[in-house]
């Protein structure tokens, strides 16, 4: 068994509830965390080969418990500017290779004026993500389950917007992950 990381987020208004599994938790400041840095490097720097493992490994074990279902289709989140990270484009292209699945980027992230976010109140981190998300296309007849990977769940705002969008393009079940999960969400007020 792996010791991997699970939280739940519940939209505050719809009652939607997502999981979201990690295989680490996210050390601010620690800097002596390998793992935590490689998280931050992995926004800029293709850092796939050193995540391969942790997410391989985390996938084999939710399907082994069956906490999760085969992916139809796998997605991965933009980030800031709409661009998508090396590490989660190589990392979303393994886990198709190696569990199924397609992978494809179909959510887009509209141009913001996203200032200062990681000070922001979950509610206000929601309603910008509401505000910046949506899909390049409806999810297909055929893509009844679906995975989304990011990089980082800090408040779980984007991840739950996402899946939102999905629900709401076609009936489908949706499992979220990330590289971690921050565990510094007494900084956002809520």
């Amino acid at each position: 068994m792996v010791d991997y990381k699970c939280e739940d987020v519940t939209h505050p208004e719809t009652d939607l509830k997502i999981e979201v599994y990690a295989p680490q938790w996210y050390k601010r400041g620690h800097h002596d965390d390998v793992y935590s840095q490689k998280v931050i490097d992995s926004k800029l720097t293709d850092e796939s080969d050193y995540f391969k493992p942790y997410i391989e490994h985390l996938i084999q074990e939710l399907l082994a418990e069956h906490k999760i279902k085969k992916a139809d289709l796998i997605i991965i989140i933009p980030r800031s500017g709409g661009t998508f990270s090396p590490t989660l484009e190589k990392l979303g292209n393994f886990l198709a290779s190696k569990f199924g699945g397609t992978f494809d980027k179909i959510i887009r992230k509209k141009p913001s004026d996203r200032k200062n976010i990681s000070s922001s109140t979950f509610s206000e981190r929601l309603k910008k993500s509401e505000e910046e998300f949506a899909l390049i296309r409806r999810v297909g007849p055929d893509e009844k389950t679906i995975w989304i990977l990011d990089d980082q769940k800090t408040t779980g705002s984007t991840l739950l917007v996402c899946t939102q969008l999905l629900k709401k393009s076609r009936d489908c079940e949706v499992y979220c992950f990330a590289l971690s999960i921050n565990r510094n969400v007494e900084l956002f007020g809520e």
